[in-house]
């Protein structure tokens, strides 16, 4: 079946044969003359009665689907026309139903003495002659060799292409396992860290702000800080170390504890995105360890740098109040308050999520295919220049 635009669906016959013997039916039809009023009502029995009962014609019109049966004479054979027209596409005659019917009434007028055969689809004795279609031209060898090399260069892009993304989705997915795995822990300690570390901070400061060099258990907080850092600090080093396969040669020294500054990002295998992801883990941590250093005594930080650590690990504090002590001079980078940092804590979280998804395994793929394809280039053009030379 076939289903123009705007129109029912049209029968085509099933082989040429059929669609022979429906031209011929259709054709004596027509030149019997027995053809009612084009406008008159359809009727079936009459139009079957003057038909062979074995026609091809009596199938295309049982084949019309329910509600789309013609109303009209002149719709009905409209319709057979259409159908003996799709079919023509199919199997192509010497001479079109619509010339060969305009050419045997031409000649039933000019000579109704003579028989007419219409037994077959072959051209009336009509002395006007439709020329034939002409023959397609036979492709030259060469133009079978450049199609042929052009699917062939289509199918090793679409496989190189395939390739690449498989790759990258397995390497991302990959990392994104391992970032996972400490996530949950991470989460928890942050979460915790929000509220223990600035109610341990106020309450010594508020108390004994020399004593905040070291945990004395019976400070609020204390107990439930160090877990909190402990497990921060933990969970953002696993991350880290699952983010080492983003280093270039030599650049995974962000997998110890070092100063954030030292984490040195760069290589072509990782987008923006991720650098962002590593270089705010090594703050966080760094920040972490300021504070377990603190909280532990260790020599390394003085009382009054512990003091103005725990002032900045204050929610909220605006340094700028009146009765408030001066801002501290640039001991631990004022600017990262644990406001902020908390902020930055948390949306890592949804960093490392985002960090298998399809969105950065498509640009990461294309990033890889562009610089396969200037390599390419440069090297077609590498040896093109040694050949000319």
């Amino acid at each position: 079946m076939t289903d123009p635009t705007g129109a029912h669906p049209y029968y085509r016959f099933r082989s040429q044969a059929r669609y022979g013997r429906a031209r011929a039916d259709l054709l004596a039809w027509y030149l019997s003359g027995t053809q009612p009023d084009e406008d008159a009502l359809f009727d079936p029995a009459e139009f079957i009665a003057a038909l062979p009962p074995d026609s091809p014609l009596l199938t295309a019109l049982a084949a019309r689907p329910e509600g789309a049966h013609p109303d009209t004479f002149g719709a009905a054979l409209v319709y057979l026309r259409i159908c003996l027209q799709l079919s023509e596409l199919d199997w192509s005659p010497h001479e079109s139903f619509e010339a060969a019917l305009a050419a045997t009434r031409t000649a039933a007028a000019m000579r109704s003495d003579v028989p007419i055969d219409v037994s077959s689809p072959a051209p009336s004795p009509d002395p006007v002659k439709v020329p034939p279609p002409s023959r397609p031209r036979r492709r030259r060898p060469m133009m079978r060799a450049l199609r042929g090399l052009f699917l062939l260069g289509m199918l090793a892009l679409l496989g190189w292409s395939g390739g690449r993304l498989v790759q990258t989705t397995v390497e991302r997915r990959a990392i994104a396992a391992d970032l996972q795995t400490p996530l949950s822990g991470f989460i928890t300690a942050v979460s915790g860290l929000s509220l223990s570390l600035p109610g341990f901070a106020s309450a010594c400061l508020a108390t004994a702000p020399q004593s905040c060099r070291r945990t004395d258990p019976a400070q609020p907080y204390a107990t439930a800080l160090r877990t909190d850092l402990s497990l921060a600090r933990r969970t953002s080093g696993q991350m880290l170390a699952a983010l080492a396969p983003l280093a270039p040669e030599g650049g995974t020294d962000w997998i110890v504890a070092t100063p954030a500054q030292n984490c040195r990002v760069g290589g072509e295998d990782a987008l923006d995105d991720d650098w962002r992801l590593v270089t705010s883990l090594c703050r966080v941590r760094e920040r972490l360890t300021e504070y377990e250093l603190c909280l532990v005594g260790h020599p390394m930080l003085s009382d009054r740098q512990c003091t103005d650590l725990m002032r900045l690990a204050m929610a909220d504090t605006a340094f700028d109040c009146t009765d408030c002590p001066p801002r501290p001079a640039n001991v631990f980078d004022p600017r990262l308050e644990w406001t902020r940092e908390s902020r930055v804590a948390a949306g890592l979280v949804l960093e490392a999520r985002r960090f298998g998804t399809p969105e950065p395994i498509l640009r990461l793929t294309w990033s890889r295919l562009t610089r396969d394809y200037l390599w390419l280039r440069a090297e077609v053009l590498r040896h093109y220049a040694a050949l000319s030379g």
